[in-house]
């Protein structure tokens, strides 16, 4: 039987692979696609201001990042960025773009972060089985160690 927070976490893990199927089949005129690498670098650039401090910090050449940008906005069909005073800023629909691309990127980060064990996998009933007497003193101290650190689990023992 599934529980509110299984149905949630299903629901949190079902958001995220639809934003990775989106990041991946991203086909914004139907003859290319956006990868998340592309997405960094121009990420990066913004954040930057700068196309050769962005190269530099993602260890790229410089004209292989201007490349990609070329390609993104020929794909998207509008310019992301415009220079002013000798810093790239960006244009009302690079800013629309940079909101989207950040979340996107978040997500995508996220989804590849190992699941964190919810608050209420600490909580329950465990129902254990030993034989004899024999087998609750060999286990006590490891019975006892985990009360301590599992407070909220309730332990049901059962001998043979």
């Amino acid at each position: 039987m599934q529980k509110e927070g299984d149905i949630m976490y299903h629901n949190v893990i079902v958001k995220r692979i639809t934003y990775f199927i989106y990041l991946r089949r991203w086909n914004l005129k139907g003859e290319g696609s956006l990868d998340i690498r592309e997405l960094k670098y121009f990420i990066q650039i913004a954040d930057s201001a700068s196309y050769s401090s962005a190269a530099e910090k993602l260890y790229i050449s410089q004209p292989a990042l201007s490349k990609v940008i070329q390609k993104m906005e020929e794909e998207l069909g509008y310019d992301l960025f415009f220079t002013h005073q000798r810093q790239q800023k960006l244009t009302s629909e690079g800013e629309r773009f940079y909101y989207k691309a950040s979340r996107l990127v978040d997500e995508y980060n996220d989804l590849l972060k190992p699941p964190q064990i919810q608050e209420t996998a600490s909580q329950g009933q465990i129902f254990l089985g030993f034989p004899d007497v024999a087998g609750i003193c060999l286990f006590s101290n490891l019975i006892a160690d985990f009360s301590r650190l599992y407070p909220n689990v309730k332990l049901q023992i059962k001998e043979n």
